[in-house]
Parts: C-alpha cells; structure tokens; sequence
C-alpha cells in the first residue's frame, strides 16, 4: 500500500513539473522561501553586528530595535523544556483528569494522621499556613514577653 501511495505522489508530482502554471507557482514558492532565508541571514547578520557593537559600547541607529527584537522570549532551548515543569503540573496549577484516570488519583481526605507536603499546598492554603504560623510566633512572643514582665515585677517587688 505504502510503495502504491508513493507512486502516485511521484507520478502526481511529475505531472504537475509538466504543467507550465504549476510549474510556475511552484517556482514561485521555491523563489519566495529563497528570499525569505536570505532575509533571515541578512537580519541574523545584522543582529550579530549589533550585539558586537553594543559590547564594544558603540551606538549606531536601529541596534536597540535589532537588539529587542532578539532580546525577546526565544523559544526554550532542549535543556529548558526538558527540565522545567508546564504550567498545568506547577503547584497550584490546573490539573487535567480524565474520567479513566479519576479512579486511581482520588485523594485521600486531610486527616491529622495525613501530613501534607508543601509543594501539593494550594496558593491559599500556603498563605493561610503563612497566618497560621504567624499568629503562633506571635503569641508565642506576647506570651514570653508576659512571662518575662511578671518576673521582672515580682523580681522587683521582693
């Protein structure tokens, strides 16, 4: 199937090479992705000047548009994607479960016997853990400073 399928693109592909129209549109096509990469060479060229001006500290006009356009979010490298984490598996992200998958990632009800880990911690969860513990410093302090001010009094006193 596969050989009889690439025989009629070949065979299509032939005909078309004889057409003399799309003979030239397809030349066209062919001219226009030839300009276009020896546009982007140019720019890249361009842009690699540039940026050796601006290491050498000289200016020229038109290097901060070059240089912003580069400057821009380039698309991440392997290493990047590889290693850092899409949004939706982020902490606090969106979770997407399918009716299949559901089953097997039911969680557990929060008891005192389940502690849960920072990082499963919701964004209003961490900022009300945040409260929490700073309400206990809070009257962990008041409650020494109260302490220490009895004993300076009765210290005082006797």
């Amino acid at each position: 199937m596969a050989a009889e399928n690439m025989k009629k693109k070949l065979n299509k592909a032939f005909k078309d090479l004889q057409d003399p129209d799309k003979r030239k549109a397809l030349d066209d096509k062919i001219e226009l992705k030839e300009e276009q990469d020896a546009f982007k060479a140019e720019l890249k060229a361009m842009r690699e000047a540039a940026q050796w001006r601006r290491l050498q500290g000289i200016s020229m006009d038109g290097d901060d548009i070059l240089l912003a356009e580069m400057d821009a979010k380039a698309a991440p490298t392997r290493d990047e994607w590889m290693t850092t984490l899409p949004p939706e598996r982020k902490p606090g992200g969106v979770v997407v479960v399918f009716p299949c998958e559901q089953e097997r990632l039911v969680r557990p009800q929060r008891t005192d016997e389940v502690i849960p880990v920072a990082w499963t911690n919701t964004p209003s969860e961490r900022a009300q853990k945040a409260k929490m513990s700073y309400l206990e410093a809070y009257n962990e302090a008041a409650a020494l400073a109260s302490n220490e001010q009895e004993n300076n009094s009765n210290v005082i006193l006797q």
